[in-house]
């Protein structure tokens, strides 16, 4: 009986040895060309755009309301340096792309 013990210990212990070893094991793709590399990107991820919510031009003084706040001509909203306002859309500039911002879509604008 107390062979039968020893037996079933030695063999439960050799199969535990054998299952750690094999989550140790990194599993490798068979259809993976040889000389494969995996590239690594990196991702830049920019804030969105701000929303413009109205234009102000009085006495000559341009300022808009973007996301609540009210920005002039030269200051940064979210990475975007304000470029231009004028009394229909505003530019805004990230990494030497420029954006425009208007008040309505083009379904809204009214002509001139």
């Amino acid at each position: 009986m107390v062979k039968y013990i020893f037996i079933m210990l030695f063999i439960s212990s050799n199969l535990f040895a054998q299952s750690e070893v094999a989550q140790r094991e990194v599993l490798v793709d068979p259809t993976k060309p040889l000389n494969f590399q995996v590239k690594k990107v990196n991702k830049v991820y920019r804030a969105g755009l701000p929303t413009l919510q109205s234009i102000i031009i009085k006495q000559g003084k341009q300022q808009a309301i973007l996301d609540n706040k009210m920005y002039q001509k030269g200051q940064w909203i979210n990475g975007y340096k304000i470029t231009k306002i004028d009394k229909k859309k505003v530019l805004l500039e990230y990494q030497n792309k420029t954006y425009k911002l208007t008040l309505y879509s083009s379904s809204e604008r009214f002509t001139d």
